[in-house]
Order: C-alpha cells, then sequence, then structure tokens
C-alpha cells in the first residue's frame, strides 16, 4: 500500500506541472522576433536562418528603429506586441 501510496502522492504532484509545462510551451511559440530596421543585429540573412530553423517563427522589422527597435519607437513595438499576443 506504501507504493500505491506514494505513486499517487507524485501524481498529484506531477500531473498540474505537466499541464503547466504545455501552457508555457504554447505561450513561448512560435519564436517572435522584433528588428530595428537600422540595425545590424538580426539581418535578411538572420531572418532566412531563424526560418530555416523554425518555419513558425516570425520576424518583425520596424522601421527606421535602430537593435531596440521595440524601445526605439514604443507604439510600433507595442503594437506588434500586442498583434503577436493575440495569435
Amino acid at each position: 500500500m506504501h507504493g500505491a501510496s506514494t505513486l499517487m502522492h507524485w501524481k498529484k504532484i506531477l500531473t498540474p506541472l505537466v499541464q503547466l509545462s504545455s501552457m508555457i510551451v504554447s505561450v513561448i511559440r512560435p519564436p517572435f522576433f522584433i528588428r530595428g530596421e537600422k540595425s545590424n543585429y538580426i539581418n535578411a540573412d538572420d531572418g532566412k536562418s531563424i526560418a530555416q530553423n523554425d518555419s513558425n517563427a516570425k520576424v518583425v522589422t520596424i522601421a527606421e528603429a535602430g537593435q531596440w527597435g521595440h524601445a526605439g519607437k514604443p507604439n510600433e513595438g507595442l503594437d506588434v506586441e500586442v498583434e503577436f499576443l493575440r495569435g
């Protein structure tokens, strides 16, 4: 009986963790990159490489922004972030 109760105990602990990990994975997928047009941090070749590694990945360019596109153009950055989160 001790073995069965231990198994049930672990099942009660692990089941919600497995469910949570599934939710986290669905939230962080697909990969999403925001790049600034004036930045070379993520360039056109990088975008191609990202797409080759994960066809679901999305790269969005914020016009006339530097490396921190979402910070340099906060309104535009917020727009693309909200659009991504809404799916």
